[in-house]
Parts: C-alpha cells; sequence; structure tokens
C-alpha cells in the first residue's frame, strides 16, 4: 500500500501526572474575571470581563504566549465558550453589533467574523463538535430566523434545528448550559425538564435524531459533563439524588449507560466545570456550606477537587482559602499538559494571580513508545504504534476527535504474546484535520493529526452554462476582471447547472466550502 505522506514519526511514551504547586501566568495579572480559555496556534486565547492584561489594554479577549501576554482584536462583549473546528477559532455569546445581535463568532487570523443572528438580548452559552457540525445551546429560540429548540447545529454554510423541543417547567425559556460530544452521542444539560414530551430531568443524550433521557430529576440545573475511564462524569448544583442513602450526592454523579451513581458521598460543592489528566478527574465550582441531610458527611474539598478513582482531594491549596471563591471554568491543554483554572480569587502561591492560575502536570514514563498516523493512497488513516512489553492482556482503545479536545472511541485492538506492533486504519468521513490518540490502562498518548485535503468542486463552461460538480455545499460567486460580483448561487453536493448572462471573456469562480475554505479556478465564458 502506498503512502501519500507520513504526518510524523517520533517517539513517544504514555504518561501519567502528579500534583504541581498552583502558578500565577507569567507577564502579570488581569483586571477582571475569565469566562473561557483554549489553545490554538500556539497561544492561549482567554476571553472574559477584563480591560487589562499585564502591560497591555484590551477588551473582552487577549492571549498569552507562554510568558506575555499578546494583544488581539476585541469581540463586542465576552466569549463564553471557544471550541476550535477544522482547524477554525470559534466562540459563543451575544454580541451586539449594530442594530443586530450574534450568538456566534469565529476569527479569521486578524479580526472577529459575526455570525448566527439571534434575537435581542439573547444568545448562545455553550458549544462542541458533533457530526463533524458545530453544536450550540442557550437560550435562543431563532437563529438567521430558523426556529430552534436552543439548540441548533450549523454546517459552515446552514443552521438547522434539531427535531425534538425542550422545555422548563420552572422557566418561561430552557437554557442550555453544556453541550459534549461523549462516546458517540451529544450530551446536553442545563434548566430543562422536559425533552420530546418526555421527562428528562436535567440532562439527555441523542444521536442527532432520537433522545435518551438521562433523568436526573433535580430542578437545579446541570453544568458539565466529562467522560473520565469509562463513566462520565456530570456535575452541577443538585443538592439531592434519587439514591438509596439519605445523604444523596451533592456537586457529582456519574453513569455507565443511563442510570446516575454516587461518587463516595458526592461533594460539599455547587459543580461548575471539570477536566481531565492523564490519571485524574478535577471538579470546580463554588463551596457550600449548607448541609440538606443528615448525617452529612460530604467530601469537602474546598472549590476545586480531584478525583482519582477511588477518592478526593482538596486541590485548591496554595490557590485560595475556602471561602465564597468560585472556580469558574478548567481546561487541560492537551499539548503542554498544563491545567488552568479560571475563577474569583486574586493569589497563587503568594504571586498576583486574579483570575487565573496554572499547574503543570508533570509527565512520568509509563510504558509504551511509538504512536503514528499517515494518511493512505485510498484516503484511509493508518494508527500503528509499539508495545514494548507485549502480552495478551493489554487492550488498546483508539481515539478520534475532530477539534482535538474531545475524543470518542473508534476502535479497540487486543493485545498478543507475540508481537509488539499493532494498527488500526479509519475512514474519515469529511476532510480537514482528525486528531488521534491512545487509552491504555487508563492513561492516554500525546496526540497525533492527520490533514485530509478537501478538494474544490469541478467546474465546467459552455457558453453561457456552468456545469458544477462538488462534494461540499457551499457558496459560488462569478466575478469579473474589475472586481465585480456578476452572479451568485448556494450549492449543495452533486451535479447542478447555473445559467448566465454576462459579456463573454475571463472570469473567476470563487467558491466557498462549508469548512471556510475557498477555491478559485478560472473561467473564459463566450
Amino acid at each position: 500500500m502506498k503512502k501519500l505522506f507520513i504526518v510524523f514519526l517520533l517517539v513517544l511514551t504514555f504518561s501519567a501526572t502528579y500534583s504541581q504547586p498552583w502558578t500565577a501566568l507569567p507577564g502579570g495579572s488581569l483586571n477582571g474575571s475569565v469566562r473561557s480559555i483554549i489553545s490554538f496556534n500556539g497561544f492561549r486565547w482567554l476571553s472574559g470581563n477584563f480591560s487589562q492584561a499585564g502591560p497591555i489594554p484590551t477588551g473582552f479577549i487577549v492571549r498569552h504566549d507562554g510568558v506575555s501576554w499578546v494583544s488581539t482584536s476585541s469581540t463586542t462583549n465576552p466569549i463564553s465558550n471557544f471550541c476550535v473546528w477544522n482547524d477554525t477559532l470559534y466562540g459563543t455569546g451575544s454580541f451586539p453589533v449594530g442594530a443586530n445581535t450574534y450568538g456566534a463568532v469565529k476569527w479569521n487570523g486578524t479580526s472577529w467574523i459575526y455570525f448566527g443572528e439571534v434575537p435581542s438580548g439573547f444568545g448562545f452559552k455553550s458549544i462542541s463538535v458533533f457530526n463533524n457540525k458545530l453544536v450550540f445551546g442557550g437560550t435562543c429560540f431563532s437563529v438567521n430566523t430558523v426556529p430552534i429548540n436552543h439548540l441548533a447545529s450549523w454546517d459552515g454554510t446552514v443552521w438547522s434545528s434539531f427535531p425534538f423541543p425542550i422545555t422548563c417547567s420552572w422557566l418561561v425559556l430552557p437554557d442550555i448550559r453544556v453541550v459534549k460530544a461523549i462516546n458517540g452521542y451529544l450530551h446536553v444539560g442545563g434548566d430543562f425538564n422536559y425533552v420530546n414530551g418526555i421527562p428528562a430531568g436535567l440532562a439527555f443524550k441523542t444521536n442527532g435524531t432520537s433522545v435518551v433521557p438521562m433523568n436526573l430529576e433535580w430542578n437545579y440545573h446541570v453544568a458539565d459533563f466529562a467522560k473520565y475511564h469509562d463513566s462520565v462524569f456530570c456535575t452541577g448544583n443538585f443538592p439531592f439524588g434519587p439514591f438509596p442513602t439519605n445523604e444523596g450526592s451533592p456537586g457529582i454523579v456519574k453513569t455507565e449507560d443511563v442510570t446516575w451513581r454516587q461518587v463516595k458521598h458526592g461533594l460539599k460543592m455547587r459543580g461548575t466545570s471539570m477536566a481531565t489528566s492523564l490519571t485524574d478527574l478535577y471538579v470546580g465550582g463554588s463551596h457550600n456550606n449548607a448541609c440538606y441531610n443528615i448525617p452529612c458527611n460530604h467530601d469537602d474539598v474546598g472549590n476545586l477537587g480531584k478525583w482519582n478513582g477511588a477518592s478526593w482531594s482538596n486541590e485548591s491549596s496554595g490557590l485560595f482559602n475556602q471561602g465564597n471563591e468560585i472556580i469558574n471554568f478548567l481546561y487541560r491543554d492537551t499539548i503542554t499538559q498544563i491545567l488552568y483554572a479560571l475563577g474569583d480569587f486574586q493569589v497563587a502561591r503568594g504571586d498576583i494571580a486574579n483570575y487565573i492560575a496554572m499547574k503543570q502536570l508533570t509527565i512520568v514514563p509509563v510504558r509504551l513508545s511509538s504512536f503514528n498516523a499517515s494518511l493512505q493512497s485510498n484516503k484511509e488513516v493508518l494508527l500503528s504504534w509499539r508495545d514494548e512489553t507485549p502480552s495478551d492482556q493489554n487492550l488498546f482503545e483508539v481515539q478520534m476527535s475532530t477539534e482535538g479536545i474531545h475524543f470518542q472511541k473508534i476502535g479497540t485492538v487486543q493485545g498478543n504474546d507475540y508481537s509488539n506492533y499493532y494498527s488500526l486504519e479509519y475512514k474519515p468521513t469529511g476532510c480537514g484535520q482528525y486528531y488521534f490518540h491512545l487509552s491504555f490502562e487508563n492513561k492516554v498518548s500525546d496526540t497525533r493529526y492527520v490533514t485530509i485535503p478537501c478538494l474544490g468542486p469541478k467546474i465546467i463552461a459552455s457558453r453561457q452554462l456552468l456545469t458544477i460538480d462538488t462534494k461540499l455545499p457551499g457558496t459560488l460567486i462569478i466575478i469579473s476582471t474589475l472586481g465585480q460580483v456578476v452572479a451568485r448561487t448556494v450549492l449543495t453536493t452533486g451535479y447542478s447547472e447555473v445559467s448566465l448572462s454576462v459579456p463573454p471573456g475571463m472570469y473567476i469562480a470563487r467558491f466557498t466550502g462549508q469548512h471556510g475554505l475557498v477555491f478559485n479556478q478560472k473561467l473564459f465564458i463566450q
């Protein structure tokens, strides 16, 4: 089998982590709270209610290069959540621009582009990649005049709604606080208690067409989901639970199907966000001094706890005192293995660290080496790796992501006693970047990626008629040599014909695809 190219070939090891102290980001502190953070193109991108980052005046958005702050153009309001899709940075929020309000933005390399018009005063809070589309959740009931059920998908060109209503008996408009793709399902949580007319508690999961209620049944809210080991964890504000003991499981629960289970005694905390390291689960939130049941033996981890699969530990030491401070957001950079905490605190190890601090998750070699990914001539991705201690007891799980953050299983490979080389082929369904890593004994490898080429449409001009064959939906415009747009049409996949009424001569056909990809082709019109 002939290979088109090999993206990389290097040796790596599986890794475990252990705790390091919290520290301030170098370069000075912020003067306001941070809502969201993500790594993109070598920077940490932060958004929130700040106007100063170290010595740099800024507005709502700033970048950090690991050493100092770097200014960037701002949006009209903070971004509530970031997401990377097809090598483009996206964000959600409520962005007033003139007389219009938009629910989403994307970065074009120099500035922010607003899209997804929503009713004034509304916006999106959550974003995820699911089925090769962006999914947005919030309180919005329409986007670009398309009616939605507070949950919408965008394929790069067209907005669409999900085919089931979401309602809340205690709110006029339900609030979708979190959407996350886990194990092939989109997990949806927030303030609501019915989906498709069925009681759903505060959460459900969907394959895009049908729904599975997850039945938390507490009239509060879900704040976040995370996959840890083989379970889906859920955190939020739910002090009671349908469990056999009288203590409930406040703050956090887990499931391997759709039945929620306690995580030890639960937390003396209202959870807001979760992040996983290679070995542990971190949960941040608001410390809760209230006790709803007697005896009250919920685990007290302050505002930041770490679950190692068996017990909780308090990770807030050196970051802030156990009081009213809140951890709003947790984020692990999968490349540098740095954990970031965003919240209402001022000091990290005696340094000024207003609203954000970090800790390095130290990498310790464990067992395996050599994990490679390459694109084959048949457009399949070959994933291969080497196990230095072969055994038929080993089981490898291969995971894939289209944005490098949320991974799902695409296959498993059983080890054997006689070979230390293994491989798996995967057939991508789209184009752009695909990210892969291995999971083995609850440890995860470094991330590898391949780029699947996106081909533009084939356009044939026959006098005043264009015959077009495209595998991507998008918009086609015809531009004269003077730069004037003389024709415009929206294309779906497959064959189509476009009639022109233009003077003979040379033109440019510019096609913008669903992933923001642009293709240009010269045309001679007779």
